[in-house]
């Protein structure tokens, strides 16, 4: 989610917004490139990416935790 969303929401300008948490989107990605790389064999590497994605409203975007902040998690 961008936040211009979070922003938008908070001000009551639009209902709300989906999260489609590209960070975790990021680290599936490079698990599979890494599996590639290692040379694992084809029937190990996960080719089907599925990321969680949360819905955001007024009465939960409180909750909503900028990308930076999860980026500095993976550190």
């Amino acid at each position: 989610m961008q936040p211009e969303a979070v922003n938008s929401i908070k001000a009551g300008e639009i209902n709300g917004s989906w999260d489609f948490n590209p960070v975790m989107s990021g680290v599936s990605l490079a698990t599979l490139t890494l599996s590639i790389l290692k040379g694992e064999a084809k029937s190990k590497w996960n080719k089907t990416i599925q990321t969680p994605t949360v819905f955001f409203d007024k009465k939960s975007i409180a909750k909503f935790v900028p990308w930076d902040a999860r980026v500095k998690k993976l550190k």
